[in-house]
């Protein structure tokens, strides 16, 4: 169940207002992660580069990467 939070600050980085913009494009944990996963996968799934739009999933491609890249 949802609860309230004592601060509007990410949950993640506490440093900047928790958006949804915030959370998967411009927090600084958000991209370090996704600097570990292209790192850890070496070229066996190719991610884009991390933008808004490829943050919510919206992919050019192969169908297989998007699915794997999705999860």
């Amino acid at each position: 169940m949802f609860g309230k939070v004592d601060s509007p600050l990410c949950s993640f980085c506490n440093l900047h207002e928790e958006t949804i913009s915030h959370l998967f494009f411009e927090c600084l944990q958000t991209k370090m992660l996704w600097e570990f996963l292209n790192n850890f996968f070496n070229n066996t799934i190719i991610f884009p580069n991390l933008t808004l739009q490829t943050a919510i999933s919206v992919f050019d491609g192969n169908v297989h990467d998007k699915v794997l890249v999705n999860h």
